[in-house]
């Protein structure tokens, strides 16, 4: 009796454990998605300053033309 007791508590505490298992992992997944989406959102911006960028290296070059030109 004191066997089948004791197996009876190691299946409890091993059942427990894989719940908590199972929730850490469904925590991992979801923060692993907004990691994704963070990146993603970076990646954009990157995008959008180096255009801007490149706009604004061609706006200098042509405002230093003319003024080369005025001079």
């Amino acid at each position: 009796m004191a066997e089948h007791a004791r197996l009876e508590i190691a299946v409890t505490e091993l059942e427990e454990k894989i719940h908590k298992l199972e929730a850490e992992r469904r925590e991992l997944l979801a923060s692993q998605g907004s990691k994704k989406v963070t990146v993603s959102n970076l990646e954009s911006q990157v995008e959008l300053l180096q255009s801007q960028l490149i706009t604004a290296r061609s706006e200098l070059t042509e405002q230093r033309a003319l003024y080369n030109q005025i001079k």
